[in-house]
């Protein structure tokens, strides 16, 4: 008290009423919920504006006193101990501690706060595990890109773990596996059932969590989540033979991008928000990551044969299929889906063209050609399949 100017009168009534060192700097959490003591610590004391700030000066010397007695004791556990963020098998190698539910409050009191127009429900609120691992890189300064298969948010997180626990077998051994290794929610990110919505809860809920716990301003991070996405749901001409990246390497783009914001961060000591302000306007990672892949031709050996039911019943009218007499397909001709073009490539027939009832025209992205089979393949002329006997060639 007396380093920081505080006066030794009031000094000496905080002594009296019974506080130490250590419980004062126990008193609140930041100063933000140390202002709200006032009346408790200095009920019938008016005090002035420099006494205040001599009395915050002294608050937060005795935080730093109390972190630095408490800092030997770690490196000892953490040597006993793997590196936390090299194994993914279970929740005490891979997370730290759960935060406490009034850090998380006091988390999103800050949150709306500042963005005020935020949605913040236990739809769209960060699960616990989300927060607890933000929370500590962003703390201890080390950075490290979060899967996708753990943000959740915690109306998803609840949904996993009330599953898990009803398929969980009613057993000893169970039952203590489940004490021992607590392996937080996850879900699973294949390129099978995931679309580009679930990729947008995603990374809304990654923003969220980050700007939640003061590691960037949620611009920045919305930002880079919508050029992400924009390079990912590009519009792409089929005549191209070209797809947009797949979920599974749309992680891994994201994963490089904040593997490179995570070097940045460490060797240059760069903040969070040049860093996504840098990977969202000015390098051109994400569309080198994101890029257009060619799309796998499909095989064509040879052209698939169509039937038109009922078509050519006629007497006398095309050329029956080639089979054995009891064959049920005697006297019907079938149509070829396929035909080759003179540059050698492979197009499908329109089927609505055979019949005449395409009225598309130029616009129908199928070719307009007969599909009647001359010498094992489409006649392929302006005609439509039907006409065929009665066009001359």
């Amino acid at each position: 008290m007396s380093t920081c100017g505080v006066d030794p009168t009031i000094a000496s009534q905080l002594v009296q009423d019974g506080w130490t060192t250590q419980s004062f700097a126990c008193a609140a959490l930041d100063l933000e919920s140390f202002d709200r003591l006032w009346q408790d610590l200095f009920a019938d004391t008016e005090l002035s504006l420099l006494q205040k700030a001599s009395v915050r000066a002294a608050f937060k010397m005795c935080q730093s006193a109390l972190q630095s007695v408490a800092a030997p004791s770690a490196p000892s556990n953490a040597s006993a101990s793997t590196d936390p963020m090299t194994s993914q098998n279970s929740w005490a190698e891979s997370f730290p501690p759960k935060l406490d539910s009034a850090v998380i409050d006091q988390l999103k009191s800050k949150f709306l706060a500042s963005y005020p127009s935020e949605l913040v429900n236990h739809d769209t609120m960060p699960s616990t595990r989300l927060l607890s691992l933000v929370h500590h890189q962003l703390l201890k300064k080390q950075w490290a890109w979060i899967p996708w298969k753990y943000r959740l948010t915690m109306a998803k997180s609840d949904e996993i773990s009330s599953q898990r626990q009803a398929k969980m077998p009613k057993l000893e051994v169970a039952s203590l596996h489940h004490l021992l290794v607590d392996e937080p929610p996850s879900i699973d990110i294949s390129n099978s059932g995931f679309g580009v919505n679930a990729v947008r809860n995603l990374l809304a809920v990654h923003d969220m969590a980050v700007a939640m716990c003061g590691g960037a301003h949620l611009a920045n991070l919305k930002a880079y989540s919508a050029k992400f996405l924009g390079f990912l749901t590009q519009k792409v001409d089929p005549e191209t033979m070209l797809r947009c990246a797949s979920i599974t390497e749309a992680q891994a783009a994201d994963r490089q991008i904040w593997a490179s914001i995570a070097d940045l961060m460490a060797e240059r000591n760069w903040d969070m928000d040049n860093c996504l302000h840098e990977f969202t306007h000015i390098r051109h990672d994400l569309p080198g990551f994101l890029q257009l892949r060619p799309r796998p031709a499909k095989a064509q050996s040879s052209p698939q044969p169509w039937t038109v039911p009922g078509s050519n019943k006629g007497k006398g009218k095309g050329k029956p299929s080639k089979g054995k007499g009891k064959s049920k397909g005697k006297g019907k001709v079938q149509w070829l889906t396929d035909v080759k073009t003179k540059d050698g490539q492979w197009k499908q027939l329109c089927m609505r063209y055979q019949t005449g009832n395409c009225s598309l025209g130029d616009n129908c992205r199928f070719q307009h050609g007969c599909a009647y089979p001359v010498n094992g393949q489409a006649c392929g002329l302006d005609h439509g399949a039907l006409q065929h006997q009665n066009t001359s060639h």
